[in-house]
């Protein structure tokens, strides 16, 4: 699906927390371009698997491209698999790079959401 002057193109921001990573990572990316026809759809806090299929689904009927930032690893894997499946056109950006520093680090990494912003809590 594309945008339209009638209908702007459906993005789904699907997080097992705040959210705001996703968001960001998008804000940075619509900054590339010229009035950009979107509408954002934040799923938030999202901590059961088949609330995580049930918006998969979602997007699929409603044409939607979905970005999430779900750390847990049995929920990412299960979306990520259902999002192939529906074909539904997605981007993980938290996955890889967990991925990458798990591997060099020889480390597991925690997958839990929100760590981040707890985090900066606590600092503050």
């Amino acid at each position: 699906m594309t945008a339209s002057p009638e209908r702007p193109l459906p993005i789904i921001i699907l997080s097992g927390g705040t959210g705001r990573t996703a968001d960001h990572v998008l804000t940075a990316a619509l900054a590339q371009f010229d009035d950009p026809r979107v509408d954002i759809i934040r799923k938030t806090h999202v901590r059961r698997t088949r609330d995580a299929q049930r918006i998969v689904k979602q997007a699929a009927e409603n044409g939607a491209i979905v970005c999430h930032t779900l750390v847990v690893p049995k929920m990412r894997e299960t979306v990520n698999e259902q999002l192939l499946r529906l074909n539904v056109p997605a981007v993980d950006p938290l996955g890889p790079v967990i991925s990458l520093l798990a591997d060099h680090l020889g480390a597991v990494p925690h997958g839990r959401a929100g760590l981040l912003y707890e985090l900066c809590k606590e600092q503050f």
